[in-house]
């Protein structure tokens, strides 16, 4: 199961926030734990060094019930190894809000962290 950030960072680093939405179409960064299975093979909780590491199985992001890009889903470099970040696209046509629902699935797991995002 992936457990996922409450504070998804907006594209320019900034916490995502009520009162510092992310624009439609910009880049939000996502960090979770439950990724699975990486290629190359990790051990959780060991230092990740700087070797990228990526889910086996796919990584799907829906924000406001809407499927998102993904650019990017795997570790993060020099962190600890079991810690992963997923960047996806904020769809143009998510409607704007302070608590867009955000959903990220591994292998057509969902998450159930209830997380939502700023979109203005």
């Amino acid at each position: 199961m992936v457990l996922c950030s409450h504070a998804p960072l907006n594209q320019d680093d900034s916490t995502n926030s009520s009162t510092n939405p992310t624009p439609r179409g910009s880049v939000i960064q996502i960090y979770a734990t439950g990724e699975g299975q990486t290629s190359p093979s990790g051990v959780t909780g060991t230092l990740g060094g700087s070797q990228s590491k990526t889910p086996v199985l796919p990584v799907k992001v829906a924000i406001g019930g809407q499927n998102a890009v993904v650019p990017y889903a795997g570790s993060v470099e020099n962190s600890v190894a079991g810690l992963f970040q997923v960047n996806a696209v904020v769809p143009q046509t998510v409607a704007p809000g302070p608590a867009v629902p955000l959903r990220i699935a591994v292998g057509g797991v969902p998450s159930q962290c209830g997380a939502t995002i700023a979109v203005k």
